[in-house]
């Protein structure tokens, strides 16, 4: 154990936001230094309610009553709470605020109440765990036990609370133990709105159905900040949240992976969204019926034959549950060696623990991912609605860095997935402005700029894409019409189709030039085209608002600073006028966290013909073209019962 281990999130947190220490160098300081910053923060948060109460009753603080309390007295020590400035008025309200230290002796009493109920088997259960220093019962379990307790209910009903009669010991806090079917969501919100669409589309179908329970697990970097933009959605609602007793959120071990978007941490905002306990709620395991991966699975231990009985080793307490004949499915956001699923032991030990309790696997990859379209927008609350609307255009404008993930990803995202969505707005945007003389000034504006941007593309992305492909699983730099390390395609196949054309038509290449160039050649001209495509939208705006476009802020975009990445959205040059219409067009990106919740819902209702059948096709190919594939999740959102959007889903199996 160590000393950071035992401190407090909270604690950790404010000392970290306070000072100049930083997250890697945390551990390095010494204890003396950190318990000072931590008794500095703790009583200067009491201060400010002292000198609060001096100014409501119209006084200043008066720094000669602090002394005593700060430096002690020849008869107490410093910070003793008898030397503490008295507060006036009704203080009732602030001293219930307090209330929440560890009841060690009713505590005590409780376990040898429940202990005079539970057989010789619960006892001796009970035993094992408190001389291995592990909880006998979750927080809020606890707290319900003790107020059974003290309302008199009697030693059954405290074993009850201590040894569940389903047997469900690993069963979930909030909701009760009874035969439910039980859905684990690992998902590391916060960074798009997709993350937040498939938690609404969890909610809203939750609502129709009795049966289903759901733990949603925020996990990597700091967990309880990736709730934070799912509170505030849920926090704008001002009627009744649909299927919000059928949730339980948890969070995963802490990680150094950052978010992709600064997030500020608001304990009050979770509290107002039903999650005021979040940074308490370890999720420790448990039995459930369908697994949703949509995160990777750092900070758990990958010893699943012996797992550790702390947190990290939550994932080795994965059980199937046996309470519904749902059959027993995981699902992967994405293929092997994507981000979601490294091929490392981690993730391979996981998937094979869980093929080893009954579990079928499939991993959701691009052919079968629903799209986001404004077709569904009138569904979701008015703020989800606008993050999402906002994530796109960030998407849109902003390039994964080249650092992030690895070369595979980075070229086939540049030369497939966002380029088709970019790709698909430009059209849009010409197809109605092709006549506009501005539009003409932006063309040629493009031509004069193209070879700069080019180079820079080539100088500050792929030759820091190319330094950041060291390690272990090295793709090097081939021509794309050879296989790419690891799979069973070449680099070339992995491209969208109007990409390809397009590098042909800008740079005057037969499909054989093509092919024999390299993978980094490739990325840059990828890059120069979609970037060209951006660049013209924002010349013709800045042209149609009589002003000349901005080469330098165009260079910083595409070379990045010491702060942002090339290519970050950040650095983007403003769009001038109304802007709403352009931004719409680029909605359609892939959503795969909630297309992964949409095949799980309807697995739900599915006879075990029809999950194989599924699989089956999904593993070979489209479940349903694009299209079809949209329109049903259109219908999702607009709250269609489960089986008929089953039956749309197996259509064509």
């Amino acid at each position: 154990m160590s000393w950071e281990s035992i401190m407090s999130r909270i604690c950790v947190r404010d000392i970290l936001a306070s000072t100049d220490i930083k997250e890697t160098s945390f551990s390095q300081n010494s204890v003396d230094d950190i318990m000072c910053h931590a008794v500095t923060l703790m009583t200067s948060k009491l201060l400010r309610i002292y000198a609060f109460n001096r100014y409501v009753s119209g006084r200043d603080p008066d720094v000669a009553q602090l002394e005593p309390y700060l430096v002690g007295t020849k008869d107490t020590l410093p910070l003793d709470f008898r030397n503490f400035p008295e507060l006036h008025g009704d203080i009732s309200a602030i001293q219930k605020e307090v209330v929440g230290n560890p009841m060690y002796d009713p505590a005590g009493m409780l376990v040898a109440l429940a202990s005079l109920g539970a057989t010789k088997q619960q006892a001796d259960q009970m035993t094992a765990k408190l001389q291995n220093a592990e909880p006998l019962m979750a927080p809020d379990l606890r707290v319900k036990a003790m107020k059974e307790a003290y309302a008199g209910r009697g030693q059954a009903s405290l074993a009850e609370k201590f040894f569940p009669s389903t047997g469900e010991e690993l069963d979930t806090v909030k909701t009760p133990t009874s035969p439910y079917t039980r859905i684990l969501f690992i998902t590391d919100a916060g960074d798009e709105a997709d993350n937040e669409a498939a938690l609404w589309l969890l909610s809203t179908q939750l609502e129709q159905i009795q049966d289903t329970r759901v733990d949603v697990v925020f996990a990597t970097g700091k967990p309880p900040l990736r709730a934070m933009r799912w509170a505030r959605i849920l926090n704008s609602i001002k009627k009744d949240i649909p299927g919000r007793s059928k949730l339980r959120y948890c969070v995963a071990p802490e990680t150094k992976r950052e978010m992709r978007y600064y997030t500020k941490f608001n304990a009050d905002a979770l509290k107002r969204a039903g999650m005021g306990d979040l940074e308490d709620s370890i999720w420790e395991g448990g039995k459930y019926n369908i697994i949703i991966q949509a995160s990777p699975l750092e900070g758990f231990s990958e010893n699943f034959a012996n797992p550790s009985t702390g947190p990290e080793g939550s994932l080795g307490r994965v059980l199937p549950s046996q309470h519904a004949k749902t059959p027993l499915l995981y699902i992967v956001v994405g293929e092997e060696g994507t981000p979601n699923f490294p091929k490392d032991k981690l993730h391979r030990e996981f998937k094979n623990h869980l093929m080893s309790k009954g579990f079928q696997a499939l991993h959701l990859a691009g052919n079968n991912y629903m799209h986001w379209t404004t077709g569904f927008f009138s569904y979701l609350p008015s703020v989800l609605a606008k993050e999402a609307l906002q994530d796109e255009w960030k998407k849109a404008v902003g390039r994964i860095p080249p650092e992030m993930s690895n070369v595979f990803v980075r070229f086939k995202v540049n030369s497939n997935v966002n380029y088709v969505v970019v790709d698909a707005a430009y059209k849009s945007f010409t197809e109605s402005r092709k006549d506009d003389e501005n539009y003409k000034k932006a063309m040629a504006w493009w031509d004069q700029l193209r070879p700069n941007i080019r180079q820079e593309v080539m100088d500050n992305y792929v030759k820091v894409s190319r330094q950041h492909d060291s390690s272990g699983a090295r793709f090097g730099n081939p021509k794309i019409k050879e296989m790419v390390k690891g799979q069973q395609s070449t680099w070339r196949s992995s491209m969208a189709d109007v990409c390809v054309e397009d590098l042909r038509q800008a740079a005057k290449l037969s499909a054989s030039d093509l092919e024999n160039l390299s993978v980094d050649e490739v990325l840059g001209l990828s890059l120069t085209e979609i970037t060209g495509k951006l660049l013209r939208i924002y010349a013709f705006s800045a042209f149609g608002a009589g002003v000349v476009p901005n080469n330098t802020q165009c260079k910083g975009y595409v070379s990045g600073s010491a702060l942002n990445p090339p290519l970050d959205f950040y650095q983007f040059p403003r769009l001038l006028g109304d802007v709403s219409v352009l931004k719409k067009e680029v909605v359609g990106n892939p959503m795969y966290d909630t297309s992964a919740v949409l095949f799980s819902l309807c697995s739900l209702c599915a006879s075990p013909e029809q999950v194989a059948k599924l699989l089956e096709r999904a593993a070979a190919g489209s479940v349903l073209p694009k299209t079809e594939r949209d329109e049903l999740l259109v219908r999702a959102f607009a709250g269609d019962a489960l089986p008929d959007l089953l039956k749309g889903l197996m259509a064509q199996c």
